[in-house]
């Protein structure tokens, strides 16, 4: 997009709220020379040089375009900031990575406007998603200088920190891991409450109370009644089939003879 001054970076480190912003304008000086679209050979983007190859991994929504949005760039710039410390800049550390004594002083005592305006146009719509001239009227409402950015950059950080949520599989996990977690202590208290007389008294109770409950609504004293009238039609009729003796047996008649005289 733009070269910018230190005075601009400046402007934009304070509407992004990063601590000691002449501080963190010079450590950018040194790192891009100010210039929002730079990428170096190992992919760190823009005026803070974030390290979009490693950082995009937990942070999704920073893509390289979107850190050359100098005030996302900025608040990306305050995660790190707050994360890892000056010590993540080797602008400040210098080489050794230790201590405070890196080529940013050469930008320490730089003199800042601190009246500087920043010009918004192309800045407001990073994805290009908004129709011409969108970017600005909102330019007009929101006003030329950059704190007054304060409110539309804080909820621009709050939308990117619920999108990093939202694109973790780590969130979805944790939600997994919660919902069956409660699921087994539901499953085992009703294991327990079954399987003893207390609870089997308990359910009983909650049962009756829940029958006369319904019992108390027109639509639940109907309900209950149909079901009865059902219950008792599909009742099969109980026919008691008579048993029968069996005949019993007659023993056969026996032969009489006549005898006759000798």
């Amino acid at each position: 997009m733009a070269k910018l001054t230190q005075s601009q970076v400046y402007a934009i480190a304070l509407a992004a709220g990063l601590p000691d912003p002449k501080k963190m304008a010079a450590i950018a000086m040194q790192e891009s020379s100010g210039d929002t679209n730079v990428v170096n050979s190992i992919g760190c983007v823009g005026l803070w040089q974030i390290n979009q190859p490693v950082h995009v991994k937990s942070h999704p929504t920073w893509t390289v375009k979107w850190l050359q949005n100098p005030f996302n760039n900025a608040a990306a710039a305050k995660v790190i900031l707050k994360t890892q410390g000056l010590g993540a800049w080797e602008a400040y550390t210098g080489p050794d990575g230790s201590g405070s004594d890196g080529p940013w002083r050469k930008y320490e005592n730089s003199k800042i406007d601190t009246n500087t305006t920043v010009d918004q146009a192309g800045w407001l719509d990073p994805l290009d998603i908004l129709p011409d001239g969108a970017e600005d009227r909102m330019e007009e409402k929101l006003g030329e200088t950059v704190p007054g950015y304060e409110a539309l950059d804080a909820v621009g950080d709050a939308l990117a920190a619920t999108a990093d949520v939202l694109v973790n599989p780590k969130t979805w996990l944790r939600v997994a891991y919660g919902v069956t977690g409660v699921m087994l202590i539901v499953g085992g208290l009703f294991l327990i409450v079954r399987n003893t007389s207390a609870g089997k008294a308990a359910g009983g109770a909650v049962k009756k109370t829940a029958d006369l409950a319904v019992n108390y609504t027109p639509v639940g004293r109907a309900v209950n009644t149909a079901k009865a009238a059902a219950k008792a039609t599909a009742k099969p009729a109980k026919t008691a089939a008579k048993k029968t003796a069996p005949a019993k047996k007659t023993a056969p008649a026996k032969k009489t003879t006549t005898g006759g005289t000798a």
